[in-house]
């Protein structure tokens, strides 16, 4: 680990096929902790509250309580946790509703390994920075998903 603090994660998605992806992805990480993996939204909020994850992996069309919802309750129960949405597309209307809910980054289902490792440890980093300089800084918004088609997608 190199001193590097471990991350922990909570991965929210109702694809049972995508969700097993990801957990093998992040599994295998030595800075990361998947702290758990749930299929709704409902439960994602739930364990997000007693787990208190680092960054939360939301899938926005997850059953239940939709990702839109949950994102913003665990954004308010725990302003340190940084969420990243996961869409189907990359529609401008998904990502506005993303970002006011509360998510701090977009992705596609496609983006690859190392682009959503490079995600969450960016999130992560600031989300630690704002610890520190006691605030809540000003939210970047990002240029659009992030949707790198190469090897290592799904």
């Amino acid at each position: 680990m190199n001193g590097q603090a471990r991350i922990s994660v909570l991965i929210a998605d109702g694809d049972a096929q995508f969700l097993t992806q990801l957990e093998g992805w992040l599994s295998t990480e030595p800075t990361l902790d998947v702290v758990g993996s749930v299929a709704d939204g409902d439960a994602a909020v739930s364990l997000a509250r007693r787990a208190k994850p680092d960054v939360v992996l939301m899938d926005m069309a997850i059953p239940g309580r939709s990702g839109v919802d949950a994102t913003e309750m665990i954004t308010t129960l725990l302003p340190s946790t940084g969420v990243i949405m996961i869409a189907q597309d990359g529609a401008p209307d998904s990502l506005r509703k993303a970002m006011i809910a509360g998510a701090r980054q977009f992705i596609l289902r496609q983006t690859t390994k190392p682009e959503l490792l490079r995600i969450i440890r960016e999130i992560h980093q600031s989300t630690v920075a704002r610890r520190v300089l006691g605030s809540p800084g000003p939210e970047s918004a990002p240029g659009g998903p992030s949707t790198l088609l190469a090897e290592g997608g799904p």
